[in-house]
């Protein structure tokens, strides 16, 4: 059976590690802020174009996993979509991952889904239908 891996909280996990240092602050439990710095994978950038080295953590989250589903606090938020657009780069140049899905809307997914299968008409344009 395959592994299904799903990280709904990635995105917080890598960002809260921008926030995390050692004198992290006194209010928060010891145990807390230990286990933070033990598990927080900081990010340098959402930027999609930048070098992915600061996300080699993701080795370790996905494993053998045959499925990474991202999902995001907010629909339209452009840093979660710059950092998904990040690490769906890391998966399909690191991990192999060849497969990809989105939510979306399904009259405007079946003109994308017609575009893949066919060639046929402006992808660009078919995207652009998309709402999410």
């Amino acid at each position: 059976m395959s592994k299904i891996l799903l990280i709904c909280l990635l995105l917080f996990t890598f960002s809260i590690g921008n926030v995390i240092s050692d004198d992290f602050t006194d209010d928060v439990p010891p145990s807390l802020s230990n286990w933070l710095l033990d598990n927080v994978h900081p990010f340098t950038t959402d930027d999609p174009t930048a070098d992915l080295d600061d996300l080699t953590a993701l080795s370790e989250l996905v494993g053998d996993a045959q499925v990474v589903a991202l999902g995001e606090a907010t629909h339209g938020t452009a840093e979660f979509f710059r950092m998904k657009h990040r690490i769906f780069r890391y998966l399909v140049e690191v991990e192999g991952f060849r497969v990809f899905m989105i939510e979306a809307n399904m009259p405007e997914s079946l003109a994308v889904n017609e575009y893949i299968l066919t060639g046929e008409g402006d992808a660009k344009s078919r995207l652009g239908g998309l709402r999410f």
